[in-house]
């Protein structure tokens, strides 16, 4: 419970990471604490009853470092599923300061 509570802290703190826009096709988060926990109890019981572990749902903060913060948002897609998705925040970058890089991997073919 502590990922999920530090995670809603989060929310609080920088609400701007978790912002919906409203546009068409978006993936909406959905930070309700009675939400998440509804949503997760639902998928932990299709994942038990596959054989997969439950833990694989998991809300909140995953893991952070002075340079990065790993999520796991409860998220809503376009077609209406409910999920888990995983998002890596440049935290330097979310409080106000630094830069982000990408590196595209392209192979021929």
């Amino acid at each position: 419970m502590d990922k999920l509570n530090n995670y809603l802290l989060l929310v609080q703190k920088m609400p701007s990471l978790f912002q919906n826009t409203g546009e068409a096709g978006e993936i909406k988060i959905i930070t309700e604490k009675k939400r998440i926990l509804n949503e997760q109890k639902k998928i932990r019981a299709r994942l038990r009853k596959d054989g997969n572990p439950p833990h694989w749902i998991a809300i909140g903060i995953l893991a952070e470092d002075q340079w990065f913060y790993i999520l796991r948002d409860m998220v809503e897609f376009p077609d209406g599923k409910v999920g888990g998705y995983v998002r890596w925040i440049n935290r330097k970058s979310a409080e106000g300061g630094g830069f982000n890089s990408v590196l595209m991997c392209v192979q021929p073919g």
